[in-house]
């Protein structure tokens, strides 16, 4: 059973040096892991802050029949420990038996329910219900998928949600997800429920092991790997039991720990020195370092620092699970340009940026930039918008830059890659001066209909026209 003081100082651990937050919202399925989370909650609120709100949403998947009745069920079983309770059914363009990714649509829709309510209630917390046995189902998942080794130390206590931001961090703050049951294993969460009487609903489709992937784990896991290794304790399961992949979790973090302490002295270290520059202006990275010290940090430590100093200057649109790229392509292929010495420039392109690497006697210069736009490309990334004398809301050009605007008069205009050989001409008609050659291409163009051009971030626009921009914040370091 989990004890309401080690309930709350998980909360504690989950927060940091931070105060538990006033109001939150709570995923609540109905099964026990959601039920037993929000019952601790309300318990501790009631013990520890007076204060704290707490709402709760349960996302009606209209999987099963029973399962509005089970969340209006929910509702009424909460409501005794004063929770504010919504429910928000789902809808989907097929039925659910053709959907063949179900596990990833069904999941990507719940975090949209959760993103969009959690702002409109003003709360930046979601408390989502995983458990030390949930934990243990990713990383095997992950095993399976050949996660690298970050992933292997499976899921945070804290983390941003993981969809696409919808706005720039400086004018909402991102929302988290804040799990605090990862030390508790299912039999305590089980054993707290069934101590304190709490009723729970079962969703029998957690058992499908047809429907997903993690049903599929969560079975083998907890009933048929137990089974083999009682009738053989030297079968092969048994490196994937619950203890050896607790253990790997463990080592993984132990890693982990040690890689990211040397990304953030290598960063640090480097900004202090000027060897590591940011250009958001022109969408570029410039980077100088020694050759030893290149060679010294090993490819983990220099993989892990590179996808993170590139995030916001990358278009792709799948960077988040773009590690094993920057491991295994970027830094093999910087390495091998090192260590051969040659002193012509080297360039090569990967996840939308073209790394153009300079290797002299004593250090290595990288520059980095968003690889043109051409070819079919270009109709992917031109957007066309109209703009009022109100401003606009925010919209993010090219997966990179964050803009709005507003106009003196309703225009109509197209947003396109900036080409100086094409478009520089152009503008030159128009401005007198300040106008940007190369090192800004694939930067926003904006192209009204009226013949008139607008470059944002350098600040170049008609007199009619206003806009903002901000280079798309760094969701992979903002929680160190």
């Amino acid at each position: 059973m989990i004890e309401i003081q080690a309930f709350k100082n998980s909360l504690v651990q989950c927060f940091g040096k931070g105060d538990v937050p006033k109001k939150v919202l709570v995923a609540l399925s109905g099964g026990v892991d959601s039920v037993c989370m929000t019952y601790l909650l309300s318990q501790y609120r009631d013990k520890f802050n007076p204060e704290m709100k707490l709402h709760a949403v349960t996302i009606d998947h209209n999987y099963r029949k029973e399962s509005a009745e089970e969340a209006r069920k929910v509702g009424e079983l909460v409501s005794k420990w004063k929770v504010d309770h919504y429910v928000v059914p789902l809808t989907y363009e097929k039925p659910l038996d053709q959907i063949t990714n179900f596990e990833l649509v069904a999941r990507t829709k719940r975090y949209d329910v959760f993103d969009n309510l959690a702002k409109q209630l003003n709360i930046h917390n979601i408390f989502v219900a995983h458990n030390y046995n949930d934990q243990l189902e990713t990383c095997m998942q992950r095993i399976r998928a050949q996660s690298t080794v970050f992933g292997l130390t499976g899921l945070k206590q804290r983390a941003l949600i993981p969809i696409p931001n919808k706005l720039p961090f400086d004018y909402v703050k991102p929302i988290e997800v804040v799990r605090p049951l990862l030390s508790f294993s299912k039999k305590e969460i089980i054993d707290t429920c069934v101590q304190n009487n709490i009723q729970w609903f079962e969703d029998k489709t957690n058992q499908d092991i047809f429907l997903t992937d993690r049903n599929l784990y969560r079975v083998a896991l907890n009933e048929y790997i137990p089974e083999v290794l009682k009738k053989n304790p030297d079968s092969d399961f048994k490196s994937i039991s619950y203890e050896k992949i607790g253990e790997t979790i463990q080592q993984s973090k132990a890693l982990v720990s040690y890689v990211q302490a040397r990304t953030k002295t290598l960063r640090e270290s480097m900004l202090e020195k000027d060897q590591l520059r940011f250009d958001p202006k022109n969408g570029i990275v410039s980077l100088k370092m020694d050759k030893s010290a290149f060679l010294e940090n090993g490819p983990l430590a220099l993989g892990r620092f590179l996808f993170e100093i590139l995030h916001p200057y990358s278009a792709s649109q799948n960077y988040f699970w773009s590690f094993t790229k920057v491991l295994n392509k970027v830094v093999p292929r910087l390495n091998r340009i090192v260590e051969e010495g040659t002193f012509s420039p080297q360039r090569f392109t990967i996840l939308h940026l073209v790394f153009d690497v300079r290797v002299f006697d004593d250090n290595v210069v990288i520059r980095i930039s968003r690889q043109p736009v051409s070819g079919p490309a270009w109709n992917k990334v031109i957007q066309n918008h109209k703009s009022s004398s109100g401003m606009s809301d925010w919209i993010l050009y090219d997966n990179r830059y964050w803009l709005r605007f507003r106009s003196s008069y309703d225009a109509t205009f197209t947003i396109v890659p900036y080409y100086p050989p094409k478009h520089f001409p152009m503008l030159k008609k128009q401005y007198l001066g300040g106008i940007p050659g190369m090192a800004a291409t694939s930067t926003p163009l904006i192209m009204f209909k009226n013949g008139d051009l607008s470059l944002p971030t350098y600040n170049l626009a008609p007199s009619s026209f206003y806009v903002e921009w901000h280079l798309k914040d760094n969701a992979i370091i903002e929680l160190e």
